[in-house]
């Protein structure tokens, strides 16, 4: 391995603890190998910076293999990004260079068979929340060439090794999170009637590109913006032309992404008075979020969460609400963010997981009074980023959390 070049993002002794740690798991899980292929774990793996890059070239083109051996990682990336392979902390890097731009049946094969592995055990990602990154194609020309190699998923392999952030990876995600806040410091206060989603989405955009050091390195933010007045359709919404009208409530769920590491926070503005309805649906989720909050530590078991936010919220006067959400499936209570937006561990109820300290967390839980989600117009609820420490729960997110009354 070497000290990336142009990326100074962490340093080389964080990738080496990294594919230890990945090592560890390969070989736990009884594998030989696992080769990774989605570009959150390409990016944990390597800290190749192939960025905007990959879209460009298509899907499937930047690959980590990992042996449980000791030998060196490789890096499969295409020749015409030649110049960007100085940004990964791996030395063996074979660059490929079929018709498509992309990695072939014919590479993998000969490294395969060169580190013993054509009888292997290899795991990749196949599961319904963490999709293979290679096209079909190509993996069933891979199976095809090399018949004798069984392909296993890796998904949980890889979200064990990454649910828990180092000290670097945190302060990656603090920083998201304070562009973030500081971004909707400014924006939030400038909604007024008459302003659309995309006026509204540009403000925040705006504020966060004066904190980003990354340029097109990566995709450095993501904005939703959405106004109930719009339409009786709910959830996130890719701004719109739609202008805000007096009663409005306007969801605002976004996060900057900082060296590849997400935050996520939502807030609720209103076009004059929110109404009691509305007010006591917001206010409600946000007290039974922040009690929630308050309450985390390492060691409680995931589903317990669960069940502490829904006791909350009958506490507060919403059993109809909860026994509702129950019926329909509408209790969501959060996910884990990091260098994806939405990853391990996500809080639900059937999750056996347990809390540890490093852990940074998006919790989000609603309150329903009209389901299912087609007739609902508004997630009227804020989101919170928190750390897990070894005595309990720090609060990322200290922006006010009071619905932002325009005038």
């Amino acid at each position: 391995m070497k000290t990336p070049q142009y990326n100074d993002y962490f340093p080389l002794a964080e990738y080496e603890q990294r594919i230890a740690r990945i090592r560890e798991q390969i070989i736990s899980h009884g594998l030989d190998a696992v080769l990774l292929t989605t570009q959150p774990n390409v990016d944990y793996s390597s800290g190749f910076l192939h960025g905007t890059w990959s879209p460009a070239f298509g899907q499937g083109t930047v690959q980590v293999l990992i042996t449980a051996t000791d030998e060196p990682p490789v890096l499969f990336a295409p020749s015409g990004l030649q110049a960007l392979f100085v940004t990964s902390a791996l030395s063996d890097i074979r660059a490929t260079s079929d018709a498509d731009y992309g990695t072939s049946p014919s590479d993998f094969y000969d490294v395969f068979k060169a580190k013993n592995l054509l009888n292997g055990k290899i795991g990749i990602e196949q599961s319904k929340e963490d999709l293979m990154g290679l096209s079909y194609p190509l993996f069933c020309a891979m199976k095809e060439k090399m018949p004798n190699v069984v392909f296993k998923d890796c998904s949980a392999l890889m979200y064990d090794v990454r649910k828990t952030k180092s000290p670097l990876e945190v302060e990656k995600i603090r920083q998201a999170v304070s562009i973030t806040s500081r971004s909707l410091e400014v924006a939030l206060p400038q909604i007024r009637e008459g302003m659309s989603e995309v006026e509204l989405a540009n403000l925040v955009a705006q504020e966060m590109a004066k904190h980003t050091d990354e340029g097109a390195a990566r995709n450095p933010w993501f904005i939703f913006v959405y106004a109930d007045g719009k339409s009786p359709t709910a959830w996130d919404g890719i701004p719109s032309s739609y202008r805000f009208a007096k009663g409005d409530c306007i969801y605002v769920d976004c996060g900057a992404v900082y060296h590849g590491y997400h935050s996520d926070i939502i807030r609720i503005a209103s076009i004059g008075q929110a109404s009691d309805a509305k007010q006591r649906i917001y206010y409600g989720a946000r007290d039974a979020n922040m009690a929630l909050i308050k309450h985390m530590k390492p060691g409680m078991r995931i589903s317990q969460l669960c069940d502490f936010l829904s006791e909350t919220m009958i506490d507060l006067g919403f059993a109809s609400e909860v026994q509702m959400m129950r019926k329909f499936g509408g209790m969501y209570e959060g996910h884990g963010i990091g260098l994806s937006i939405h990853e391990a561990p996500m809080i639900k109820r059937d999750n056996k997981d347990v809390l540890q300290a490093g852990m940074t967390l998006a919790i989000e839980g609603n309150i329903f009074d009209n389901l299912p989600l087609s007739k609902t117009t508004i997630a009227l609820k804020n989101e919170e980023n928190v750390l897990i420490t070894s005595g309990g729960c720090e609060l990322l997110s200290t922006l006010p959390n009071d619905i932002w009354v325009a005038k």
